[in-house]
């Protein structure tokens, strides 16, 4: 039981303590160590009081008390006073004794990186065990794992708080402006402004966005029929001797074989667009240069109204021949006697259109370098202007005639007697060319009797084949089985769970697969609700996992820059409606079998690209596909981690492509949905996207 005259001492040394505290705090430790000394004298079995003292005192460079007052501690069972007496033994130079200390101390911690790092710094090695270590080490994985997993999700709130909704595009605009171009030699740019019939307003838009750049050394020449050359914009020519007026071929001849930049009048530059241009002249071997766009509406205010951004990505010349507004501007790095000779019969639009979707590759610059101006409402009111020569007009796109190649569908299935019913009737009723159609189906152990009778009573059909697959499923292995035997020009791989809507989707394969650089030709698939289901995948978003491109999205709507409903370059499409020629599905190897059930389409897409081969989407053929409905969802433990497992597999052999898709501008947000909002990417994104778009084949994985 406790004295009334121990209470008393408590009572009285409490004061002393927190006085001693404030002056340790205060770093007076002259003061604290008298305080301390005092208090211990009242009260000898206080170790953490001892301890106070003992760090004073190392504080005052009284090592060997301060070595007095832990083992004071220690001697009160605090064993935590060995690491602090190994202090105070180092630094009175005994380094052996300091050793021992420290070694008494990891007993009571084994797990102290402290008291390892001081043991390393002594030299004395000896005292640490490979189970020490080992701990230790993992000690410190977990320890970063925590701080990068805290610094990963810091990374995503400060991109998560910096997307802007793409409803929201003019605030976006008004409050971003284009980041400063890295620094580049003084490059002379010859800019060639067709104004032939344009409206004044829009031109002299134009010239004041040239003259507003940061860089200087440009040459303007501005074509022109003679009511411009007629209109006071002309004056400019006189204030400006960078600007030079045309109304003649001949005189712009001298561009012919030199690099020029070519745009129309109403184009408009942001600042920062002929220094963005000159680091890409410099810095990367191309032979033309675009960049996005969008457009605008100038107000009596200086400032513009701008909406509708067209964000481009990684040279893709198939969704450039059929996009509904090509790039605004295009430097050329020779303006040959061609692209002079097509202007003359057109215009600018057109020589841009043409060389864009040649086969020929060029460097996107993924930043909104110039506007395209618009009439304001209040010249919208007034009477229109003269009619003049329309030299806008597309030119005839080329006509393909679909050839008689035959085409295998091969369709893998297990029962479901009237879904596949469904997607072979579709199949057939919609093509422009039954005749030239064979099915093919891989039988995975059906077992219902409706559908065995349905296989017999087709046998004889000679466009009807049932091949067994006699195996625990494989998707790969079963559509690989069935190529063996085919000899048709053109395969589909086709689930069992779709419905064909599109009639002659046969020749509109055909005429795509024509094109030798095309590997795969891949659908626009849809939910039974008739929204969008898959629209090509896209590689780097959120999480990271592959999504497809449109999900969820209305059928009628068409996307950013028309991208939903126009054909272009993907990173890799579903096997749900799948088609190759044959004899590249033989030479490349067909599917891998070691991704028996997912990811099989995107492995055979990347093995494509990076054997140089375009992957289509191609929006124009449609499907409702019922998304496994066979074999079902993920939706058990199980099943889940083997997709996983198998997403493992497909990250493994291709890491980079998994992070990195060339169909994504930079500028778009990455928190999935992909296409629903923007951002400011930083500089080393931006010229990381321009060095990869720089590469022999920038869509290789």
């Amino acid at each position: 039981m406790w004295s009334f005259s121990f209470w008393r001492r408590k009572v009285r040394v409490g004061p002393m303590i927190s006085a001693a505290d404030a002056a340790r705090d205060e770093r007076e430790w002259g003061k604290a160590a008298d305080l301390y000394r005092t208090i211990v004298g009242h009260q000898p079995r206080l170790p953490h009081i001892w301890m106070q003292l003992g760090h004073a005192l190392g504080e005052l460079g009284q090592a060997e008390a301060a070595e007095g007052a832990y083992r004071q501690a220690i001697a009160l069972n605090d064993h935590d006073a060995w690491l602090h007496i190994g202090n105070a033994l180092r630094a009175q130079s005994r380094t052996a004794e300091a050793a021992a200390a420290y070694s008494r101390a990891l007993e009571n911690k084994p797990e102290s990186l402290e008291i390892v790092r001081s043991l390393i710094a002594l030299g004395a090695t000896e005292h640490l065990s490979y189970a020490t270590m080992g701990a230790i080490r993992q000690t410190l994985l977990d320890r970063r794992a925590s701080l990068l997993s805290q610094l990963e999700e810091t990374e995503l709130d400060i991109a998560r708080a910096g997307i802007v909704p793409l409803q929201d595009y003019a605030t976006f605009r008004d409050e971003h402006s284009v980041p400063a171009a890295p620094l580049a030699r003084d490059l002379t740019i010859h800019v060639l402004i067709d104004a032939r019939g344009a409206v004044p307003a829009f031109l002299k838009s134009t010239l004041t966005s040239l003259k507003a750049q940061k860089i200087e050394s440009w040459t303007a020449w501005i074509l022109a029929t003679q009511d411009i050359s007629a209109h006071p914009i002309a004056s400019e020519a006189l204030i400006d001797e960078r600007f030079h007026f045309v109304d003649e071929m001949d005189d712009i001849a001298h561009l012919r074989g030199g690099n020029v930049l070519l745009l129309q009048a109403g184009v408009t530059f942001d600042p920062q667009a002929l220094a963005w241009l000159a680091f890409a002249v410099e810095t990367f071997d191309s032979g033309m240069l675009y960049a996005d766009h969008d457009h605008g509406i100038e107000r009596w205010s200086s400032s513009v109204l701008r909406s509708d951004p067209h964000l481009y990505w990684t040279h893709d010349r198939y969704f450039l021949a059929d996009c509904k507004e090509g790039p605004a501007f295009l430097w050329l790095k020779e303006f040959g006697a061609d692209a002079l000779s097509e202007l003359i019969r057109t215009s600018v639009d057109q020589v841009i259109r043409s060389h864009t979707t040649s086969s020929a590759g060029g460097l996107h610059i993924p930043l909104i370098l110039s506007t395209i101006i618009s009439l304001p409402e209040l010249a919208e009111r007034g009477l229109p202007d003269p009619a003049v020569p329309d030299r806008n007009r597309a030119a005839p796109a080329p006509q393909f005639d679909a050839g008689p190649e035959r085409i295998a569908v091969v369709i893998p299935t297990r029962d479901s007697l009237g879904m596949l019913q469904c997607a072979i009737d579709s199949i057939q009723k919609r093509a422009r060319q039954p005749n030239l159609l064979d099915i093919v189906i891989v039988d995975n152990r059906s077992c219902q009797d409706d559908i065995k009778s349905y296989f017999a009573s087709n046998a004889r059909h000679p466009t009807f084949c049932v091949i067994d697959f006699d195996e625990p499923f494989n998707w790969s292995r079963a559509n690989n089985l069935a190529c063996r035997y085919l000899t048709q020009d053109i395969v589909v791989f086709a689930n069992n769970d779709i419905e064909m809507l599109t009639d002659g989707w046969d020749d509109a394969i055909r005429i795509d697969l024509q094109d030798l650089q095309v590997g795969v030709v891949g659908a626009r698939l849809l939910y039974a609700d008739e929204t969008v289901q898959h629209g090509g995948i896209v590689f780097g978003q959120g999480e990271g996992l592959p999504l497809h491109e449109a999900m969820k999205r209305a059928r009628t709507e068409e996307g950013p820059s028309g991208r939903f409903k126009t054909k272009h370059r993907t990173a890799a499409v579903t096997g749900a409606f799948f088609s190759i020629r044959r004899e590249l599905f033989k030479s490349i190897g067909g599917f891998n079998e070691e991704l028996a059930v997912a990811y099989n389409d995107v492995e055979l897409c990347f093995r494509l690209r990076s054997a140089g081969y375009a992957i289509l989407y191609q929006p124009a053929i449609e499907l409702f596909h019922f998304e496994s409905a066979t074999r079902g969802q993920n939706t058990t433990r199980s099943d889940i981690a083997w997709d996983h497992r198998e997403r493992m597999g497909l990250s493994m052999l291709y890491p980079s492509a998994m992070a990195h898709d060339p169909s994504v501008n930079p500028q778009w947000a990455k928190p999935p949905p992909p296409f629903t909002a923007l951002r400011d990417p930083p500089l080393s994104q931006i010229v990381d996207y321009m060095i990869r778009g720089s590469r022999a084949d920038p869509w290789a994985p």
